[in-house]
């Protein structure tokens, strides 16, 4: 793994901050913290029959291959998830010749409550 990883976290009462204690002994304070653990941070890779076959290049989003240019060239994604809601786009733009979306089932995505609050509202937030 790289960088600094977070072993513990205290709130500390004197100075309402959080003292984070990090693996290399060190310390910091925050205001706050947002955990960025990654619950889906090992790639799932779709398995199908014959997949052996295939001459391409395959790789997961999570692992992107950067050395791998799209311009130009036939792409599929598998899937529909969250990241495909970012990536396909991405890839559409980058000049692509054809690029055909497999998906298992659609995802749903309710309507957006934007909510008017009153200013007198907005200040107990």
């Amino acid at each position: 793994s790289s960088g600094i990883n977070a072993e513990y976290g205290e709130k500390a009462k004197e100075s309402r901050k959080w003292e984070i204690y990090l693996d290399d002994g060190s310390r910091v304070f925050a205001d706050v913290i947002v955990s960025g653990a990654g619950l889906l941070h090992k790639p799932k890779v779709a398995k199908f029959s014959d997949a052996d076959k295939f001459k391409g290049v395959t790789f997961h989003t999570n692992q992107w291959n950067h050395d791998c240019g799209l311009k130009g060239k036939k792409v599929g994604i598998i899937g529909t998830g969250a990241t495909a809601v970012q990536a396909i786009p991405r890839v559409a733009e980058m000049e692509v010749e054809k690029l055909v979306v497999f998906q298992r089932s659609p995802s749903w995505i309710p309507d957006r409550q934007n909510y008017h609050y009153p200013n007198w509202a907005k200040a107990m937030f």
